[in-house]
């Protein structure tokens, strides 16, 4: 990775242990990448991950795409929300009448 590259996304990082997680995500959502193959060993030793990092990475990826391009999480938020609202405007006309009430109320 190059260093401009990390001094352009610098302000992004953050005091955790995501910073690869975070230059990664970062450079995809606006840097054209590309991948080279390379040789691990097998890692030594227990997992340090804990259930609190898995919601710190959840956050993190959120925080980055909302910043990078937010449309992919406020048009289905939106959209959900919206549904719900209609199926609840369903609900009240059906369990109140409310369309009968409405014809009864203009007949006056």
């Amino acid at each position: 990775m190059r260093r401009d590259l990390v001094q352009r996304y610098a302000h992004l990082l953050p005091w955790m242990d995501f910073f690869n997680t975070t230059i990664t995500l970062a450079s995809t959502s606006n840097v054209r990448s590309s991948t080279c193959r390379s040789t691990t060993t097998p890692r030594l030793g227990a997992s340090k991950i804990r259930a609190r990092h898995a919601y710190d990475f959840t956050l993190l990826v959120l925080r980055v795409i909302i910043y990078f391009n937010p449309l992919k999480v406020f048009i289905p938020a939106g959209a959900l929300m919206a549904l719900a609202g209609l199926v609840k405007l369903g609900y009240d006309i059906i369990r109140d009448n409310l369309l009968e009430r409405v014809s009864r109320c203009s007949a006056r």
